[in-house]
């Protein structure tokens, strides 16, 4: 059992001036895992109104037990713009380099978030349109 800690950038385009309704976009994260590696994601996400699921590729970094592990990264999650939570659902497919790949990954994930609005040209921090 690790923790970790990270951070990511998400861009989001919304089909509703209000930033609510259908959102799709992309994402990607990186994060410490037990101060001992390094793991990270890209994908797409894609939300409604306050609930979401991102669909990533990950790299995990090898350790002492483990090979680097490549897999499928995918977390269903609740956002109320500047906080979210997700259950991270990690499926490992396949190793680079010699050793044993890392198992299944299950986690919950709190994130805290600066939103920005760069709609219309501008940016504008935790916008309220």
């Amino acid at each position: 059992m690790y923790g970790g800690f990270g951070g990511e950038v998400s861009l989001v385009k919304y089909f509703s001036s209000k930033m609510d309704g259908l959102g799709v976009g992309g994402v990607a994260q990186v994060q410490s895992v037990g101060l001992d590696h390094v793991r990270a994601q890209i994908g797409p996400q894609v939300n409604y109104w306050t609930f979401g699921s991102e669909f990533c590729l990950f790299a995990e970094q090898k350790n002492a037990t483990y090979a680097t592990t490549l897999g499928l990264h995918l977390a269903p999650f609740m956002s109320i713009g500047f906080a979210s939570a997700a259950f991270r659902i990690g499926i490992p497919l396949t190793t680079v380099g010699s050793g044993p790949r890392y198992p299944v990954d299950l986690g919950a994930v709190l994130t805290l978030k600066v939103v920005i609005d760069v709609s219309g040209g501008r940016i504008l921090f935790f916008s309220t349109k």
